[in-house]
């Protein structure tokens, strides 16, 4: 993926009832998802057909459910699509009101194939994490994306997993996804610098993976490589690891082995992680650097709003913190409004593309809700 990547090979398929495109839904279902022997006489499947259950694979993946404009309602994932969604096709009469309002509100249904359930499972929840569905209750919690924080100079450097903002001295690299799958490629990392130390042994010590931060000395060029590494600009760390690995422990059977399959996991780290971030970066205008999980969550869901073809819901804050974003690089309302509609923010009020006359209203409210507070701030200083 790149941040948040589709499965290799997958790619998004999506169907429409045709016919049924202005319909404002069936009224006043109630109950639970149908047995599989029930007939499907639900709303959905009169208003997608036949045909479309018949096109969804019998394969792990997740899908994506759409109201009238495109908007996304609801994400899930399935061991089984085609039965999952049957199962929906089932939802009728006496079922569950929230079922029945979610379905009834459908107009396409849009799945990804994944390679088994446990990537299902973890697609769905960068899915859920980014986009935050209004039909789905289990995103509710902030995710927490992990960084890599690196100290010191040259070949001396300290390096600590974290998901704070950073401590004196350290240059912060993430956050990264929950594709990237940070803590286990964080030890893998640590298992690998250890043994491309100039002195290291063969025996790496079980405290190394469970310490609060780990201290290295190496070559200082290697230090670069791992710094370069962390920021997405190369993966040269790998080829460098390898070989001096390879050099220091030739004829130890059982280390190699061991490092052959840490520096695998880096590479895939690289590609769904640093790498992954940069490219988000870079598609979406956003400064180069380190980023909190807020900032990374917002990327998220620009890119898979653009990848899934996706309306996705911005809550107020983050359309308001990304003005502030543009305005700081001194950009005018016309250039900010031309920003927002390149990037697919939706606008707060109303439908429509964004222009300067939307922007200087938010930005209105936001130097008005300042001043409140300054005025609010001094009269209690006063006090």
């Amino acid at each position: 993926m790149p941040v948040a990547p589709s499965p290799s090979g997958s790619e998004w398929e999506k169907n429409r009832g045709d016919g049924d495109r202005n319909r404002t839904g069936v009224q006043g279902f109630a109950g639970g998802v149908g047995t599989v022997g029930a007939a499907m006489t639900g709303p959905l499947h009169a208003r997608l057909g036949e045909e479309f259950f018949k096109q969804v694979p019998s394969k792990p993946g997740v899908y994506l459910m759409l109201g009238e404009r495109d908007e996304l309602l609801y994400v899930g994932k399935a061991k089984n699509l085609r039965t999952r969604m049957r199962s929906y096709a089932r939802i009728a009469a006496g079922d569950d009101d929230r079922l029945v309002l979610l379905v009834t509100a459908i107009r396409a249904i849009k799945w990804e194939e994944c390679p088994n359930e446990e990537r299902a499972l973890g697609r769905e929840t960068e899915l859920l994490r980014a986009m935050r569905p209004p039909f789905n209750f289990t995103h509710a919690a902030t995710s927490q994306h992990l960084s890599i924080a690196v100290a010191g100079r040259g070949g001396r450097l300290r390096l600590r997993l974290t998901a704070d903002n950073g401590q004196k001295g350290e240059t912060l690299y993430g956050c990264f996804p929950f594709a990237a799958a940070s803590p286990d490629a964080y030890k893998a990392l640590l298992r690998a610098v250890f043994l491309a130390q100039p002195d290291a042994g063969t025996r790496i010590p079980s405290s190394l993976t469970r310490a609060a931060g780990s201290d290295f000395v190496l070559p200082p060029e290697l230090g670069r490589s791992l710094r370069a590494f962390l920021a997405g600009r190369s993966m040269g760390l790998v080829a460098d690891l390898e070989h001096i690995i390879t050099e220091h422990h030739a004829g130890n059977g059982l280390v190699l082995r061991s490092a052959v399959r840490d520096l695998d996991d880096l590479r895939t780290f690289y590609e769904l992680g640093p790498r992954a971030v940069r490219r988000l970066q870079q598609r979406h205008g956003a400064p180069s650097g380190s980023l909190t999980a807020q900032q990374l969550t917002d990327l998220m869901a620009r890119e898979m709003g653009s990848q899934t073809g996706v309306r996705v819901k911005t809550d107020r804050a983050t359309v308001t913190s990304r003005i502030a974003q543009l305005r700081a690089e001194q950009l005018g309302f016309r250039a900010i409004a031309i920003r927002l509609n390149n990037e697919g923010v939706p606008r707060l009020r109303g439908n429509g593309k964004w222009a300067a006359a939307h922007v200087a209203e938010i930005v209105g409210e936001q130097l008005a809700h300042a001043t409140t507070t300054a005025a609010l701030s001094a009269s209690n200083l006063r006090q």
